[in-house]
């Protein structure tokens, strides 16, 4: 098996090479998540702002607001550590040193994890066989779904779906309860 790092680095490339046909999946995705029973049971969804490589999630945070759900985005924090605020909105976003768009951190705003119903999680792999994850590399959502009680799911195009891990799995790591697939629906829980 290769290590995380490596494979890492090799599935980055190959989602470069993808973007269109993760653009294009985005659509069917995002309608899949909406006419989910755990999207429709969702007062408070958390979602990335989406980067290169990833399912553009604008719509999906636009369709929950119009949908009268509370949006959150995480915020990274000093030591690996990740908190979700309320979404504020592109224009009063700002750019982390990752250079992802996040809320400016507000202590009074931060959203209690208990209060979370639905963590829409990034990635750049996903498993069929068990919904194993492989993020970007900083361990802030295995971090923080260690003690996560709430649904989560992923949505994920072909180019990030494999039948079982082709990267190390290791006892940090966190499987997602659904991933929506341009196959159907797969739950884990």
């Amino acid at each position: 098996m290769i290590n995380k790092k490596t494979w890492r680095q090799a599935q980055i490339q190959r989602l470069h090479t993808h973007q269109e046909e993760i653009d294009q999946a985005a659509a069917p995705l995002i309608t899949q998540l909406i006419t989910s029973p755990f999207w429709a049971q969702a007062q408070t969804i958390a979602t990335t702002v989406s980067g290169f490589g990833e399912v553009p999630t604008e719509r999906l945070i636009n369709l929950a607001r119009t949908s009268g759900k509370t949006v959150v985005i995480p915020r990274t924090m000093p030591q690996r550590q990740m908190v979700f605020l309320p979404d504020p909105g592109p224009e009063h976003r700002i750019i982390s040193e990752f250079g992802i768009p996040e809320p400016a951190f507000d202590p009074a705003a931060v959203v209690d994890k208990a209060n979370i119903d639905l963590i829409i999680v990034p990635g750049i792999a996903f498993s069929q066989d068990h919904g194993w994850r492989l993020g970007f590399g900083g361990g802030y959502y295995d971090r923080y779904l260690s003690d996560y009680s709430g649904t989560t799911c992923a949505l994920v195009p072909d180019a990030m779906l494999f039948a079982s891990p082709e990267w190390t799995v290791e006892a940090f790591d966190i499987p997602i309860d659904h991933l929506i697939t341009t196959k159907g629906l797969m739950s884990f829980e």
